[in-house]
């Protein structure tokens, strides 16, 4: 539906640390809420902070599809996870 493609954030591509690497579907602005859709995993949401892209550079939001980049992330999210905003 256009709801869920609207809300669709991006994919979790790998866990590093306590961060985690997405590929950006839809923009993603720092400081909004961003939840797991992954099934048994609905509900575990946390807020975009410390993003930074591949160079490690701080940035406040990720606009592009298809740019990468990471943020911190609760335990429990994992390579694969399906996030939305």
């Amino acid at each position: 539906s256009y709801l869920h493609d609207r809300e669709y954030a991006g994919p979790v591509l790998e866990r590093q640390g306590d961060r985690i690497l997405v590929e950006v579907k839809n923009k993603i602005v720092e400081g909004e809420t961003i939840e797991c859709v992954s099934p048994g995993k609905l509900g575990l949401a946390f807020t975009a902070q410390d993003m930074k892209n591949m160079d490690g550079e701080p940035i406040t939001s990720a606009p592009m599809p298809g740019m990468k980049f990471t943020m911190p992330a609760p335990i429990g999210i994992e390579k694969g996870d399906y996030l939305r905003r």
